[in-house]
């Protein structure tokens, strides 16, 4: 529910996760609060440095989104089944290394479209709405999927490492998100 309050430490974490683009990060998390059925492109944080916040970012819209989000392997993500992921808003892909063109075809149509086929282990396709916004991490900066120069479809942002160490900076970020939301339902967008 959200409520006024601080929330300090998370637009720190969210400087450092978009740095010159901390407006567009901001109304990127915006949108897909307030407007999920709005496309927006494939979030792709990489870093071949730990501590730079990439499963944090997660975590955090995990908690955000509870279960409108979901954490996919590669090899979930190339399975026929997908009933469990079609239908939540967020799919994480963490450790992302998709070496076929097959896969990296396939995640660029799901950004864009609609509607697509859910399948369930036993039981026939069903096509359905989809509205769902890959987030893509990993430590291959290069090589995690092949981009041509002209796509416009993935946001790539290359993080830094975090400047000091927190072991309950997750927790505060958890803390501040009543707060977080009654801003993103405010701010101008």
């Amino acid at each position: 529910t959200p409520i006024k309050g601080d929330i300090s430490t998370t637009l720190k974490f969210i400087e450092h996760i978009f740095e010159d683009q901390f407006q567009m990060g901001l109304d990127y998390l915006q949108i897909m609060y307030l407007k999920p059925t709005q496309i927006l492109p494939i979030l792709c944080l990489v870093s071949k440095e730990n501590n730079t916040g990439k499963s944090t970012f997660l975590k955090w819209l995990k908690a955000i989104f509870e279960f409108n989000m979901t954490f996919l392997t590669n090899n979930d993500f190339n399975s026929p089944f997908n009933s469990d992921w079609t239908n939540r808003l967020i799919v994480a892909i963490d450790e992302v290394l998709f070496k076929t063109d097959e896969m990296t075809e396939r995640i660029k149509y799901l950004s864009t479209t609609d509607s697509h086929k859910t399948e369930a282990k036993g039981k026939d396709k069903k096509e359905g709405h989809f509205f769902g916004k890959f987030i893509l991490c990993s430590n291959n900066e290069t090589s995690f999927i092949k981009i041509d120069a002209e796509e416009t479809r993935f946001w790539v942002r290359k993080l830094k490492v975090l400047e000091k160490k927190d072991v309950h900076f997750l927790e505060k970020l958890i803390g501040e998100i009543p707060a977080f939301l009654d801003f993103l339902s405010n701010r101008e967008l």
